[in-house]
């Protein structure tokens, strides 16, 4: 089977051996200078019909302007030029014959035209054919290029690229991708629904795939061109394919990328801000400090693009995790929660709702104040308290005395307990006395 490399950028494996693709590693498409092989059996034929057709059309339409050149390279150029064209295209001879002949009848009616016509020798103005020719061409090019090598076959050998170790080749592999989605309509939903399959196949089954940042970056310019009101289509794909993104291990690789896709959803459709808080309390990390920092991060970008009305179905559940997180001992997940206090916008939300909000972290903020170990956490923990106090120094008040109340509850239940356990402790001790001592006597 004859084939021709053509451009050194990708590898399309031949028709013919698709149904080995995947079973051995040699046509896994494992390429970094990406190489197409175009098959000449089609391509090419179908080429050199156009080609002849484009000709065809300037020896028709600008032969005989062109024909008046003074300088004798250009004619002997345009000599081996037009030799060339008799050669190869045998369908276009009596054609280059008959336009000769109108020429020699126009030459002999007008003596004004100074034509110089040697044995064959034709001449043709390459600053202006040449040109307009190399034009017409690559329109060509491209024409064939789309209509035969980028296909959805093209599109999914192209993902599988992304999956390369080498960060450089995944750079350039996403500007193909892109420019591909901006240009080639017919492939957006194709190059959508198979980016879905990638990152389902990452979170379920192999948790290992090395292009999902650069991917998560494409859908982020994709998902910011959406149009108004959001198909049911990427709706699903944000709470069935983006959130639970979030529970894979290595987050941290593509956190940024994929916290950037998210708040763009969220900027075009402020109604998915409930479904995207509690499906990322869902998944919200139980023994990994580092990403619950990142967890928190996102949260604050989330409440940064909030509307206050969707602000109030998430407030008690999203607090209750934060008065978590405030109380936990790793320093820097208590920190990373504190820092929301010095948030301009979300002060603001959570004074329009304090009467929601502090009584939910007024019983965390009070205990870690006297029982945590860092003392950066003890200094922010006083600036927050001293917020609630300035936002409703009543409700503060009532707060305090019913968690110092219930602070005794808890001590006096302590003591009993306490107690309980010593009596228990005696039973014991006596009935092992007194068994002890029957044995003796028996």
């Amino acid at each position: 089977m004859c084939q021709s490399q053509y451009h050194t950028y990708t590898q399309v494996a031949a028709p013919g051996r698709q149904k080995s693709f995947g079973k051995s590693e040699s046509s896994s498409i494992r390429v970094t200078t990406f190489s197409f092989t175009l098959r000449t059996s089609g391509f090419m034929n179908q080429f050199r019909i156009d080609l002849a057709h484009l000709l065809r059309h300037f020896l028709r339409d600008s032969l005989l302007d062109l024909f008046d050149s003074e300088d004798p390279r250009e004619r002997d150029f345009l000599k081996t030029v037009l030799h060339r064209i008799y050669g190869k295209f045998l369908g276009l001879r009596a054609f280059i014959r008959k336009q000769i002949n109108n020429i020699f009848l126009s030459f002999g009616k007008s003596e004004s035209s100074s034509i110089r016509v040697t044995t064959f020798s034709f001449t043709l103005s390459t600053s202006g054919f040449m040109n307009q020719f190399r034009i017409d061409l690559a329109h060509l090019l491209r024409h064939f290029l789309r209509d035969s090598l980028i296909n959805n076959l093209f599109v999914f050998q192209l993902l599988d690229l992304f999956d390369s170790e080498d960060p450089r080749e995944r750079d350039f592999l996403k500007t193909v991708l892109h420019r591909i989605y901006g240009k080639f309509l017919g492939l957006r939903a194709f190059i959508r629904k198979q980016i879905n399959n990638i990152f389902l196949r990452f979170v379920y089954e192999t948790e290992h795939f090395n292009g999902v940042g650069e991917l998560l970056e494409i859908l982020g310019s994709i998902i910011n061109g959406f149009a108004l009101p959001l198909k049911n289509e990427h709706k699903l794909f944000l709470v069935k394919v983006l959130l639970p993104l979030h529970k894979v291990k290595c987050l941290s690789l593509y956190h940024a990328q994929l916290a950037y896709c998210v708040v763009q959803f969220l900027e075009k459709d402020p109604t998915l801000t409930e479904p995207v808080v509690k499906g990322l309390l869902k998944y919200w990390p139980r023994t990994c400090s580092q990403k619950e920092v990142m967890f928190l991060g996102e949260i604050e970008e989330i409440l940064d693009v909030i509307e206050p009305t969707q602000f109030i179905n998430i407030q008690e559940p999203l607090f209750r995790q934060i008065a978590k997180c405030v109380s936990s001992p790793h320093f820097q997940v208590a920190e990373r929660a504190l820092y929301f206090w010095n948030n301009e916008y979300i002060m603001s939300l959570m004074e329009e709702n304090n009467h929601v909000v502090m009584p939910i972290m007024f019983p965390a903020l009070y205990r870690i104040s006297k029982e945590h170990w860092n003392q950066t956490i003890v200094a922010l923990v006083y600036n927050v308290l001293k917020t609630f106090m300035e936002m409703n120094s009543r409700l503060f008040d009532e707060l305090t005395a019913n968690y110092k109340a219930e602070r005794q509850k808890e001590k006096k239940k302590e003591k009993e307990r306490d107690e309980l356990w010593k009596q228990l402790s005696e039973l014991e001790i006596s009935k092992t006395k007194n068994g002890t001592a029957t044995g003796l006597k028996q």
